[in-house]
């Protein structure tokens, strides 16, 4: 088989998945909670970090630019799902941090994720949900260092 072909086949897998995602239960919750993937990713990232991060820590984590970065947590403000804290020693630098209603938002998105991956992933055993997750860690990796 032409490698071309094969790699093809795969981005083009790739892309049905984010496809399918959108329009999943979970996709349909998110839109009616006003939220895009993007966002939803940023929102967990911030779950990890209780004290909170700098716009430049966000877009560095979730390889975003600092244009998009400062579009959705513009977005998130507005929706009152973060808040924005300047509370370092260098007051120029903001810190942006879940508050109350984005972490209860998160908690309702927790439970539909949780059936949709159920769903998603019913077939796999752990050994290959193992192997998966490494397989996408590498390709991740391999773009990361293309856009270097």
């Amino acid at each position: 088989m032409d490698i071309r072909i094969l790699y093809d086949a795969i981005l083009t897998a790739i892309f049905k998945l984010g496809y399918q995602i959108d329009n999943t239960a979970l996709g349909k919750f998110l839109a009616g909670h006003g939220i895009t993937r993007n966002q939803l990713r940023m929102l967990m990232l911030l779950q990890e970090y209780p004290d909170g991060l700098s716009c430049k820590e966000i877009g560095d984590n979730l390889a975003l630019k600092k244009t998009n970065v400062a579009f959705f947590i513009k977005k998130l403000e507005l929706d009152k799902l973060v808040t924005r804290n300047a509370n370092r020693p260098d007051k120029r630098f903001a810190v942006i941090s879940l508050s109350d209603h984005g972490k209860q938002t998160l908690d309702k998105i927790a439970n539909a994720r949780y059936f949709i991956e159920k769903q998603a992933f019913a077939d796999f055993s752990e050994t290959e949900l193992l192997q998966f997750t490494a397989y996408l860690k590498k390709l991740s990796a391999n773009l990361e260092n293309l856009s270097g």
